[in-house]
């Protein structure tokens, strides 16, 4: 069988198919629960975000998987000769909040 399930999270749809002969949907819940979490933890969009919090109160104590994110970034950022750059605030450039 074919279980699919679609929520907006990260400010789109995603979309998650499992073809299976047992109901894994709880597997697919699990997979919005991780989508979820990211959101909560490295959003752009949200003010209560860890990013959004770091960047207005310039200290904040966040996660082993916040500081990975982060050190991968730099990397790209590094990588893309600073095309990439995660301390952009966007805000400013193409959104209207």
């Amino acid at each position: 069988m074919k279980y699919t399930k679609t929520k907006f999270l990260m400010w789109t749809d995603i979309s998650i198919t499992i073809i299976s002969n047992k109901n894994p949907l709880q597997d697919i819940y699990d997979s919005f629960a991780l989508f979820y979490s990211l959101e909560q933890e490295f959003s752009r969009f949200s003010k209560t975000s860890d990013l959004a919090l770091l960047n207005e109160e310039k200290t904040l104590e966040v996660s082993d998987r916040f500081i990975d994110v982060f050190k991968k970034s730099y990397d790209v950022y590094n990588q893309s000769n600073h095309f990439f750059n995660p301390l952009v605030n966007i805000n400013f450039l193409l959104y209207c909040f």
